[in-house]
């Protein structure tokens, strides 16, 4: 039998969270605060991912502005998923670090400081963990085929630490779920595309037919 997924959705936002209770107005209002002052920044941050990139001053705010009048930026936030928003907000700040202090690698305590940075990020939140190590992954593939880039030598270095959060994450929480995600989830997606394969091919049939 083919049962509902299994998704290890990450309960440690929702530790962090607790802490709204010390505010001493609604936690709705604390979420809110805390989603503006996170996407407010979110607009720096791009500026400085920008600068690093070895962008001009002016092209990294263009950056930044296009991105705070992108009406699509706005889209969670209409949806109202605090923990996902929180995830992304996490993961955006962890990719800036890894690009800011890519080249410090070598040194123990920036490679442990990047490694935290990771996990934390990758236990908030457990989609945007996924879409981290995705992103990640092709950038480093992009850096290692750009010759002159100066982070070429640290690709894996940066795939060590996403990967070895990865790893962490998982001895610390998502390990637990690794039976039921190949016992149900993988079935159920296997059996999803099948069916959604044979939909399409009866639409095509029934078009030609047509």
């Amino acid at each position: 039998p083919i049962y509902r997924p299994m998704i290890p959705y990450s309960p440690f936002y929702h530790f962090s969270a607790m802490l709204f209770a010390l505010f001493p107005w609604p936690l709705e209002k604390t979420a809110t605060i805390i989603n503006a002052i996170g996407d407010a920044s979110r607009v720096l941050l791009i500026a400085f991912i920008a600068r690093i990139g070895g962008l001009s001053q002016r092209v990294s705010f263009l950056a930044a502005l296009l991105y705070a009048l992108t009406p699509v930026t706005f889209l969670l936030h209409a949806w109202g998923n605090t923990p996902t928003t929180t995830g992304l907000w996490w993961t955006l700040v962890t990719s800036t670090a890894l690009l800011a202090w890519g080249h410090k690698l070598s040194d123990r305590k920036v490679f442990g400081i990047l490694l935290g940075l990771h996990v934390i990020s990758m236990l908030i939140y457990t989609v945007t963990a996924v879409f981290h190590v995705v992103f990640v992954s092709i950038l480093t593939i992009i850096i290692w085929l750009m010759p002159q880039h100066p982070l070429r030598t640290q690709v894996k270095s940066m795939l060590l630490i996403v990967y070895g959060g990865l790893a962490l994450a998982t001895l610390v929480y998502y390990g637990q779920y690794i039976g039921p995600i190949i016992e149900r989830t993988i079935p159920y997606l296997l059996k999803s595309n099948s069916e959604h394969t044979g939909a399409s091919a009866e639409a095509q049939q029934t078009f030609a037919v047509y």
